[in-house]
């Protein structure tokens, strides 16, 4: 296998697990939070990272920029604003901003590899590829997050009303006082929920980007967990890869200058 047939197998591979991604992000925010869609939205991630890592390595610019701008425009398949009606056009592009600025940071990222393959005397590819990896998916979380804010089962939740605290609960607290008139009770139990009820929309307002900066949050928590995993999992892939004749791994003698007395 030539060297730009191998290149298009890493470009094709990054492609298709960045729109893998976005298929399950998709599902979990359109269809309903289900543990399935959470579990492939992860693997799905880590599996794109680690095929950022490895055309990060291995792939020359115009391959690999190409893949990467395609992962990522692979975005819009499935997240593209119609469900937002009149400002499809400004959702779309308040998600192409972000997306250029992955892009830029993926240029850090990608010189910053580089840099540490030209310097090192041997390969460390688990110290090479950590290195600017994090910021790279703090970007990514951030456009996740943004998909969440304008996804409608976000907006059903806070355009949603009629939230009461159960009779259940009123009861437990004023068990102790069970000397109480059951009448007296049921005022109680109107009294709280009305206030609820009084106050619900002010707050629900703030609902919708409150979540999406906790996801982000959350997201970039994960990232502390996820970034390591796709950088071992990297290291493993190239392992793989040279055992396979893939990748070769050559050792070259370079002359260098020396000053003496």
């Amino acid at each position: 296998m030539t060297k730009t047939y191998k290149q298009i197998v890493l470009a094709v591979g990054l492609v298709l697990f960045g729109a893998l991604s976005w298929f399950f992000l998709h599902q979990l925010f359109y269809s309903g939070i289900n543990i399935a869609f959470l579990v492939g939205s992860i693997v799905g991630l880590l599996l794109w990272g680690v095929a950022i890592c490895a055309g990060t390595l291995f792939m020359d610019k115009r391959f690999l920029y190409l893949a990467f701008i395609l992962s990522l425009l692979s975005f819009f398949i499935f997240f593209h604003g119609a469900e937002v009606g009149p400002g499809q056009f400004r959702v779309a592009l308040y998600y192409f901003i972000i997306m250029v600025l992955i892009f830029l940071v993926f240029l850090i990222y990608r010189k910053k590899v580089q840099y540490e393959k030209k310097m090192r005397i041997k390969m460390h590819f688990r110290r090479i590829l950590r290195r600017g990896l994090p910021l790279m998916f703090t970007a990514v979380c951030l456009l996740i997050a943004l998909a969440y804010y304008f996804s409608p089962s976000l907006g059903e939740f806070s355009s949603s009303t009629g939230f009461q605290i159960p009779r259940g609960i009123i009861d437990t607290i004023l068990k102790p006082f069970e000397g109480l008139d059951e009448d007296l009770n049921d005022v109680v139990y109107e009294l709280i929920n009305s206030q609820i009820s009084d106050s619900e929309g002010p707050v629900r307002e703030y609902l919708p980007i409150a979540l999406a900066i906790g996801l982000f949050l959350s997201l970039r928590a994960l990232v502390i967990i996820l970034v390591p995993v796709i950088v071992l999992s990297s290291c493993l892939l190239v392992k793989i890869l040279v055992s396979m004749g893939f990748v070769k791994i050559t050792t070259k003698s370079i002359v260098a200058e020396r000053m003496e007395i």
